[in-house]
């Protein structure tokens, strides 16, 4: 019999961010932008390794040269050598924007304008193939700009505008080759 065995290995992990915000003009226009990102590396470590079988109908009941050629269509099909996909790092990549403006104008109306940014980045996410072989990168980009206004007419009439354009893309691809996959493309909207 064979173990398999997983590794949970250490991540690095880092999560900085900045927020500022105040009064361009007291009482009437304020402002606000803030960013905050963040950073993760995980390593993988395949705990099944073929090479590692042995006994009858496993790898190891190969010839040397059997086991070669395994082991070249293996890397045919991925890309890489075998060691390469028994370990690699897996990263988590994340940047996150803000930018908002206030206005009163006057004591009845107020209006806001924000875009929210946010670009996504998943490297060694998933494999094409197996074993951690040739994997694939995830690039998400996501914007979505919104405009609102408010004004009070009287004490029982009120109106609220909202217009929203937005963004969506994820983007997948092979780190090996040209493969590209565009998956969830989000429409414009207003």
């Amino acid at each position: 019999t064979q173990t398999v065995s997983e590794s949970f290995a250490a991540k690095d992990s880092a999560q900085p961010g900045i927020a500022v915000g105040g009064p361009i003009l007291r009482d009437k226009l304020f402002y606000f932008a803030n960013y905050d990102g963040q950073r993760q590396k995980l390593p993988v470590l395949i705990g099944f390794d073929l090479r590692s079988f042995t006994g009858t109908g496993t790898f190891g009941a190969l010839t040397a040269a059997q086991q070669q050629t395994v082991l070249d269509k293996i890397q045919a099909i991925s890309g890489v050598p075998y060691d390469t996909g028994l370990t690699y790092d897996q990263t988590f990549n994340q940047n996150t924007y803000l930018v908002k403006l206030d206005a009163n104008l006057g004591s009845k109306n107020h209006f806001t304008v924000r875009d929210n940014f946010l670009k996504f980045t998943n490297k060694n996410s998933q494999g094409a193939t197996v074993l951690g072989l040739n994997q694939t990168t995830e690039n998400d980009k996501y914007n979505q700009l919104v405009a609102e206004g408010e004004t009070v007419f009287t004490n029982n009439l009120f109106n609220q505008f909202i217009a929203q354009v937005g963004r969506d893309r994820a983007l997948v691809a092979a780190n090996l080759g040209d493969e590209l996959v565009e998956e969830g493309v989000g429409e414009d909207r207003l």
